[in-house]
């Protein structure tokens, strides 16, 4: 595979820098007697072969851990905006990073977790109290919540190239406007990024879905943060948001 990999470097003049390279290959089944790394990372992303998740939540999971140890520590000395502050630079930057690809995997209730440990601390509540309105107070992007805005970025941003319903067929019914939700058959399929982004795109009103993306991006993120997700599905059932005005 390196070899092929190289030659196809060396025919577009290109160089490979075996020392630096690794290769991985992406499957659900077993490769027999073919070496393939337990995960690779790459920018910053640990990916398995498996498409599993677990080494990622592992790496950042250690980060946020040791962050909200520090949190708490600054929560004796400075005043909770700053701790605010520290919380998105310490905190949220890691749960943000690349979330379209993992933040529907299963790995995403143990962040949602970590989450929730941090924000505590910051609203200075104890581990047992709930905090659903110290996410809306200090709003603070619920983890599902923050998949839920990338994803509907993605969708708006891309919209001009997504296949609707009325490209396949010429029925004039209800949903022939809406965006084509591609067929799965295996769940690491749906865990994938357009059939959530179409899903949770296709679940807006028109009055927001068509807004310039500038205001499309703060009108979500209001929305996000009064609504406050613990999970994608509480979204996806809200019949409220079809009359949130845009």
């Amino acid at each position: 595979m390196l070899n092929k990999a190289e030659y196809w470097f060396s025919a577009n003049h290109l160089y490979i820098n075996r020392s630096k390279t690794e290769k991985i290959v992406f499957t659900l089944r077993q490769l027999g007697n073919i070496e393939n790394p337990l995960s690779v990372k790459l920018l910053g992303v640990h990916m398995q072969p498996n498409l599993c998740w677990d080494t990622h939540i592992e790496h950042i999971a250690g980060k946020i851990n040791k962050h909200v140890f520090l949190l708490r520590n600054l929560s004796t000395c400075v005043s909770q905006e700053v701790l605010r502050v520290a919380y998105f630079g310490l905190i949220h930057s890691l749960l943000n990073y690349a979330v379209l690809a993992w933040g529907h995997s299963a790995v995403r209730v143990r962040a949602f977790q970590l989450q929730r440990k941090a924000v505590r601390v910051v609203a200075h509540l104890n581990y047992t109290e709930p905090c659903e309105e110290a996410f809306r107070t200090l709003k603070i992007l619920t983890f599902p919540s923050i998949f839920i805005y990338h994803c509907l970025l993605h969708a708006r941003t891309n919209i001009e190239q997504i296949v609707r319903n009325n490209d396949v067929h010429q029925y004039n019914t209800r949903n022939a406007n809406l965006l084509r939700v591609p067929y799965v058959r295996l769940q690491k399929n749906q865990n994938g990024i357009n059939f959530w982004s179409h899903k949770f795109f296709n679940k807006l009103p028109d009055s927001i879905k068509n807004l310039p993306i500038p205001l499309f991006k703060s009108s979500i993120k209001d929305l996000l943060i009064q609504k406050v997700y613990f999970n994608t599905q509480s979204f996806l059932e809200d019949e409220e948001i079809l009359s949130v005005p845009g």
